[in-house]
């Protein structure tokens, strides 16, 4: 029992230390996620039983066809100039029964393709015979000047295998949401008039945007069944997510920006500090393959919105999202 102990005092050491030199890395560009993310890394593949086998996993995940990070700025179109992301999912195995996370984000933003760390979290497990059990908790480690984290989630998480061939994954969890965010609205330009030789080039973008507190809460919903294909259990799963909002919004300021080469040009123009509520949600159809090897795991999906609905009319519903997770453990 001593050896054990001590083993996983080591462990935590080791991870301790080894978040805070990631930390220390991405300290200048961990930000405040944006509210109403469409995609965040959590209860997209969560499950209540580990995933891997040694101590450590290193998940990728590439995604496309969501609108991402949407009120970021013109910067956030995705990899390539596609509506891309991608997102690194590194675990830990703290002891048998915890395990140490972070989700690392670099699918880009206003200041350009950087590496943020969108959340840490703590995962606990417990298992019978039939059924696995698993409570996780994660924070948004951006500083926002406050006491505390901007954002906290906590999820309980439930397996059950209904027959030798399948198996039911259930998750319900509160998000509470503390958050800043910009919102660029691009800003129509006067047509200049048709001219042969002398045509001048076409202007650099404006866009006019608006800084933005958020105070509220997320319930997410997941429930997914897998078809287990062999005894290492790879499957073929389907499922529905879902996600309800309710925030605070303040808008504190407002400007305008001229978008060139390399840096935004400011205006000046301002706005008086006022709230308002918001409320909206999603759900998805999901569904994919998850192909299981003892070193990696490999796992294209695809989403479909069912259901989508918000208070802000110029919020639009997103498109299919399909991506692929890759796994090596």
């Amino acid at each position: 029992m001593r050896g054990a102990g001590f083993r996983t005092l080591r462990r935590i050491a080791c991870a301790g230390s080894a978040l805070l030199l990631l930390g220390s890395g991405l300290g200048a560009s961990s930000r405040a996620q944006v509210p109403a993310q469409l995609n965040d890394g959590l209860y997209q593949s969560e499950t209540a039983h580990r995933s891997f086998f040694d101590g450590y996993a290193v998940s990728t995940e590439l995604f496309c066809c969501a609108r991402l990070n949407q009120e970021s700025g013109p910067a956030s179109s995705g990899l390539f100039g596609l509506p891309v992301g991608l997102r690194f999912h590194l675990s830990y195995a703290l002891s048998d029964q915890l395990d140490l996370g972070i989700v690392l984000n670099a699918s880009g933003g206003t200041t350009g393709r950087t590496l943020t760390a969108d959340w840490i979290l703590l995962k606990f497990y417990q298992a019978s015979e039939s059924d696995s059990y698993a409570f996780r908790l994660a924070v948004d480690p951006a500083a926002d000047g406050t006491l505390g984290f901007p954002q906290i989630d906590v999820a309980l998480l439930t397996s059950s295998l209904l027959s030798p061939f399948v198996v039911a994954n259930y998750a319900v969890g509160l998000r509470r949401v503390r958050t800043g965010y910009e919102r660029w609205t691009p800003l129509e330009e006067t047509q200049a008039s048709p001219n042969t030789a002398l045509a001048p080039a076409d202007p650099p973008p404006r866009f006019e945007i608006t800084y933005q507190q958020v105070f509220g809460w997320e319930l997410h919903l997941l429930m997914s069944y897998a078809l287990l294909l062999n005894p290492a259990r790879s499957n073929i799963f389907i499922g529905l997510t879902g996600t309800a909002r309710y925030y605070n919004l303040m808008e504190s300021a407002r400007e305008t920006r001229t978008v060139t080469e390399g840096a935004g040009k400011r205006g000046t123009e301002e706005a008086a500090t006022w709230e308002r509520t918001y409320n909206g949600g999603i759900i998805w159809a999901q569904g994919g393959l998850e192909y299981n090897r003892p070193s990696y795991q490999l796992s294209p999906f695809v989403g479909l919105p069912l259901l989508f609905w918000s208070s802000e009319a110029e919020e639009t519903a997103p498109r299919i999202q399909a991506g692929l997770r890759l796994t090596l453990r």
